[in-house]
C-alpha cells in the first residue's frame, strides 16, 4: 500500500495479474513485486508465442491493457523488473554498483554479465578487459 505523496507500485490494481502465457504458466509467488516480473513474462508469452520477435516493437497497446510499459515485451519485462527492484528498494541500473557476474567458465573463459548495465561484462567494461 502506497502512503501520501509516494508513487504507485505498477501492480497496485492488477490484484490478479495474468500467470498463464500460451505455453507454459506460473503459481503466484505471493510476492507482488515477484509476481509484476512472472505476469509480463506471462503477457509476452501469450502475446507472442515466438521469443525471436520480443523485441520487436509495436506492442505497446496490447502491453498497456496489461498494466505494463514499454514499446516491446522485451522492454515491458525489463521496466517490470527494474519495478520490481525499485519498489524492493534495491538498487537499479540508475544507481548502485557494477559487478560482474560469473554465470559459467568454459574452457578457462568466462560467461560473466554486469549487474547494473545487464549485458556482457567484456562489452561494458573493455577497459579492463586488458
Amino acid at each position: 500500500m502506497t502512503e501520501p505523496g509516494e508513487q504507485k507500485a505498477p501492480w497496485e490494481g492488477h490484484e490478479d495479474p495474468r500467470m498463464q502465457a500460451y505455453y507454459y504458466g506460473f503459481t503466484p509467488t505471493g510476492d507482488a513485486a515477484v509476481d509484476w516480473v512472472l505476469h509480463a513474462v506471462a503477457v509476452a508469452g501469450k502475446g507472442c508465442h515466438s521469443t525471436e520477435f520480443w523485441s520487436d516493437a509495436g506492442d505497446a497497446g496490447y502491453l498497456a491493457s496489461h498494466g505494463l510499459r514499454g514499446d516491446s515485451y522485451v522492454e515491458a519485462i525489463q521496466n517490470a523488473a527494474e519495478d520490481a527492484a525499485k519498489y524492493r528498494g534495491s538498487d537499479t541500473r540508475a544507481g548502485g554498483a557494477h559487478e560482474k557476474v560469473v554465470l559459467a567458465v568454459v574452457d578457462g573463459h568466462e560467461d560473466a554479465w554486469c549487474a547494473k548495465c545487464a549485458q556482457p561484462y567484456e562489452k561494458a567494461h573493455p577497459e579492463e578487459q586488458r
